[in-house]
């Protein structure tokens, strides 16, 4: 955290992880929800998770305006670590695409896993370095809090916003969440495939 002052250190991390969640659990419930509308006419099911997205994006995009605007206050300016914003930009849409089509299709078919995952991502909150400073925990716990790729996503936007580190400082960090991200795109779309012809007899 250095000398920036915790509100805004707070704030770097807050900012993502309200888009971060409501996407993921209100992505998770999309198919679910408009199975019995869209069944009816042809609509590629595979765009609801994305449309929650892009429809939580608008509040998000205000949020990181007041974001700047505090940052201006506090004379805070990350200067060239600002032009790695669209990549962190990238792996959290990415990242909330993969997963939100992966967990719609389970949410669909297993309703009980919709609880499931609201409770994780209380437990989630927790773990991610929003309200805590990693560099404050223990160094054992570090590599184990890392794979959680809400870490890397929430750093990121912290470098991009008040600098420190370049994406690429850490590139075995990098490849390990890209791999996550593609293995979920692959375990995501042939859930979805799977069972997408189905999915109303699951209501």
């Amino acid at each position: 955290m250095g000398d920036t002052p915790f509100f805004v250190w707070l704030l770097c991390g807050l900012i993502p992880w309200f888009f971060i969640s409501p996407s993921i659990l209100q992505g998770s419930n999309s198919i679910h929800q408009k199975i019995k509308m869209v069944s009816k006419m042809k609509f590629p099911v595979s765009v609801l998770p994305s449309i929650v997205i892009v429809g939580n994006s608008i509040s998000f995009f205000v949020m990181l305006g007041v974001l700047c605007i505090v940052l201006a206050i506090y004379s805070i300016f990350s200067g060239v670590y600002l032009l790695q914003l669209p990549y962190y930009m990238l792996c959290l849409y990415a990242f909330l695409y993969v997963f939100s089509i992966f967990s719609a299709t389970i949410a669909t078919v297993v309703r009980d896993y919709y609880q499931l995952l609201q409770a994780g991502m209380r437990m989630l909150f927790f773990l991610s370095p929003i309200i805590w400073v990693p560099s404050a925990m223990p160094e054992y716990l570090q590599p184990i809090l890392q794979l959680n790729p809400v870490y890397y996503i929430l750093n990121g936007f912290r470098d991009s916003f008040i600098g420190g580190t370049w994406f690429f400082d850490n590139i075995p960090y990098m490849i390990y969440f890209w791999s996550g991200i593609l293995l979920l795109a692959f375990v995501g779309a042939y859930v979805f495939n799977k069972f997408k012809n189905s999915f109303v007899d699951y209501l």
